[in-house]
């Protein structure tokens, strides 16, 4: 016999819509800037979640009112915090967050406009199911465990080099219509 186990994920609170007051004082408690962009990673801080990548991406984006939020611990946090510095990002250019109390990760993926991964090491990746779930788009480093999951240029975009990144972080921002309608399909999916 044979049985299919679903993952453990109670998308519940991620579907409901995201409340705008909450939002406020979210972004407003992280010094973050209206104005910007929010790329939004979920999840632990360590060496196989690659997110020294996304620190060095954000630098190369320069002055470009764009935040790269963080939102988890781990071990390697101290050493991305230096490596942030080291690459002269400081906020609101990159936030470290910090752990959150689990039945607020949703409003924290819900403060993103775009979900950024760089991992290759997913086995089921569920921070991405999250993400869609919470109606953030997803621009993420190509992985087969994402064959299915993120389509390409619906619900976001699998990148595999910094040029195709900016390309589509480029695309995502010069059309607030395909943000909007992007966001409507990754929640769908």
């Amino acid at each position: 016999p044979v049985f299919v186990v679903p993952s453990g994920i109670d998308l519940g609170p991620f579907s409901s819509e995201p409340d705008p007051l909450r939002q406020a004082v979210l972004r407003q408690s992280m010094n973050i800037p209206r104005e910007n962009l929010i790329l939004v990673n979920v999840g632990r801080l360590a060496g196989e979640k690659n997110i020294e990548e996304l620190l060095r991406f954000r630098a190369g984006l320069g002055d470009a009112p764009v935040t790269l939020l963080l939102v988890g611990d781990g071990p390697d946090r101290l050493r991305l915090e230096g490596a942030a510095g080291g690459l002269g990002l400081s906020a609101p250019a990159v936030v470290f967050a910090g752990m959150v109390p689990p039945a607020q990760v949703a409003d924290w993926y819900q403060l993103g406009d775009l979900f950024v991964s760089a991992s290759t090491s997913e086995t089921q990746g569920l921070t991405y199911i999250e993400a869609l779930a919470a109606g953030v788009p997803a621009l993420c480093r190509a992985d087969p465990c994402l064959c299915g999951v993120i389509r390409e240029g619906e619900n976001g975009w699998q990148y595999r080099d910094e040029a195709e990144f900016r390309r589509d972080l480029e695309c995502f921002l010069a059309h607030p219509d395909r943000q909007r309608r992007m966001s409507s399909e990754a929640r769908r999916a």
